[in-house]
């Protein structure tokens, strides 16, 4: 892999002027969105799309870190601007608020002085996070003593104004891992979810109001089918092939789904490497979605999840649907990627299966319910959540821009 570093450090050289000039930028009553994953993704999107129909009088625009990106949101009718464009560098230099999904750079990181943060981010779950993991990774990136980390990644040591989150569990992680106070943390749920509250008619309704044409084909296309299981796997710090490693036999794989009427698609995480088969077509009920495709539209539409360390994991216990846990890397995983703030077999629980012929077993069986201990946990992690949080986000925007 390519050293960034270098790049990093002429970004921050380059840049520096620019940061202190944001400091003096008259700061309007306007919001600037963005997203870490080079997309129109995550809370961001759906918080904007929101605001578009239910809160049209708020200034808002998406700053795309590509030309591609911004023409995308463009098209669904929402002011969008290229972050490197005269217009779209005034509007990250002018806005009063940036809403975001990871970090403040996912708008403009050197635009940002004065600017207040609401940082969304992507997902709850047991993974310790910045300031708050002790993995080599993270001691390494969020090292508060080392000038050179602060110079080249600055972003990663901002501190956000507001945080959204879940749940006081949720909270007093991300309050640790942002190193902010908890009273920062929005405790009114994820606005990528809100939609799986909703009956299959405003659904529908609402996925042809929001997503495009292609999607909402490939939505209504799942509906010929007795089952839809998903399985999204988490990401690996290592960026080693751990699908090689899983044992999944895609031969077997789809003829067992064959038998069931059933589909299964992998969808991996934007950053995952890996070899998945290029002969597709011998595999008809399997299905390789884009790995920076969007989930969350048709997440709804699957019966059941397949998943390891994820936080999908707790996203998909709100539809009250099964969840199986495919760990075959667990001991490897906990040694040398991420380190879990929680343990992992009891806040993790449901069935579990560590070899390709155990998972099979479980998608050949009758999915089951979910678990006492399963709603438990999407307590703990949700609260009393059911829909709602872009509305009191929307609301929560209204009172920063009139402050």
């Amino acid at each position: 892999m390519r050293n960034l570093y270098p790049d990093l450090l002429l970004q921050s050289l380059v840049f520096s002027p620019l940061y202190l000039v944001s400091f003096v930028t008259p700061r309007k009553k306007r919001v600037a969105f963005g997203s870490g994953q080079h997309d129109f993704n995550g809370n961001a999107k759906y918080l904007m799309l929101y605001m578009r129909d239910h809160a049209p009088d708020i200034e808002a625009a998406w700053i795309a870190p590509t030309l591609k990106v911004r023409d995308k949101v463009r098209a669904r009718g929402l002011e969008a601007y290229w972050r490197h464009e005269p217009a779209g560098m005034w509007w990250a230099l002018t806005a009063r608020l940036y809403v975001f999904n990871n970090r403040p750079n996912d708008v403009h990181f050197f635009a940002s002085g004065r600017a207040l943060t609401l940082n969304l981010w992507h997902g709850v779950g047991l993974k310790a996070l910045g300031f708050n993991s002790t993995s080599a990774k993270s001691r390494r990136d969020f090292n508060p003593k080392s000038l050179y980390r602060r110079i080249i990644r600055p972003w990663l040591y901002s501190r956000p104004t507001w945080f959204g989150s879940t749940s006081p569990l949720t909270s007093d992680n991300f309050a640790k891992a942002f190193r902010i106070p908890m009273e920062r943390c929005l405790d009114v749920g994820y606005p990528r979810s809100d939609h799986f509250f909703l009956d299959r008619e405003a659904l529908w309704r609402h996925l042809e109001r929001t997503e495009s044409a292609e999607v909402v084909a490939f939505a209504r296309s799942l509906e010929r089918y007795d089952k839809v299981i998903l399985y999204m796997p988490t990401y690996r710090d290592s960026r080693e092939d751990f699908l090689a490693a899983s044992g999944i036999d895609y031969a077997r794989l789809d003829a067992a789904m064959r038998e069931q009427n059933a589909l299964f698609i992998f969808k991996l995480h934007p950053w995952t490497t890996g070899v998945t088969p290029t002969d597709t077509d011998r595999y008809p009920n399997l299905r390789f979605a884009p790995k920076a495709s969007d989930v969350y539209p048709y997440l709804p539409f699957a019966h059941l999840l397949v998943t390891d360390y994820s936080s999908v994991y707790f996203d998909f216990l709100l539809l009250d649907r099964p969840v199986v846990v495919f760990a075959f890397d667990e001991a490897r995983y906990k040694a040398a990627e991420r380190d879990l703030i929680l343990d992992f077999d009891t806040y993790m629980p449901g069935p579990r299966a560590k070899t390709f012929d155990e998972l099979l077993a479980h998608l050949s069986a009758e999915p089951p319910a979910l678990t006492p201990e399963q709603k438990h946990v999407r307590h703990l992690f949700w609260g009393d959540y059911a829909g709602g949080a872009s509305r009191a986000l929307t609301a929560k925007i209204r009172e920063i821009l009139e402050t």
